[in-house]
């Protein structure tokens, strides 16, 4: 396959394709989120998203929540 034709092929399943059927998937990223707060990261932590969830959605969502000057209602 050629470089021009792969990248087609890949741009058309990704426009195409839902969130949950190009590759695993995992709606509510417990395991991760877990796992981040079990060593401690921050909000200047780094933090590398592999895969497809809503890891980053979640971790956005949490900085929001935490923040002084959040619009957001906090959690529990």
């Amino acid at each position: 396959m050629q470089i021009e034709s792969r990248e087609t092929y890949w741009q058309n399943v990704y426009t195409k394709k839902g969130e949950n059927e190009v590759s695993w998937f995992q709606a509510n990223p417990a395991p991760s989120l877990g796992l981040i707060a079990q060593v401690g990261a921050n909000s200047s932590s780094a933090i590398i998203d592999i895969g497809a969830s809503r890891l980053v959605d979640n971790l956005i969502d949490r900085v929001l929540q935490t923040s002084p000057f959040s619009i957001y209602p906090r959690l529990p």
